[in-house]
């Protein structure tokens, strides 16, 4: 759903799980109050996959992640 894809961006671009992270579908599912079905969904949305409950991603373009990183410092401050 939207509100999981949201919500799950929301957190990942304020850094609230850390690189090494053990995230389960039911971990984020309960911490979004949705079902898993959503959350994988949305982590698909999201061009991430997890396997044995370590979340991953696809590399990131620098360029990109000079703006994930600046845009993450503007919400810190």
């Amino acid at each position: 759903s939207d509100l999981a894809y949201n919500e799950l961006k929301h957190r990942l671009l304020i850094g609230e799980y850390g690189l090494s992270s053990r995230l389960a579908e039911e971990r984020l599912a309960a911490m979004i109050a949705c079902s898993r079905t959503p959350v994988r969904e949305a982590l698909r949305m999201l061009d991430c996959e997890l396997a044995q409950g370590y979340l991953f991603s696809r590399p990131v373009p620098l360029d990109d992640a000079v703006l994930l990183l600046g845009a993450r410092e503007g919400l810190v401050h």
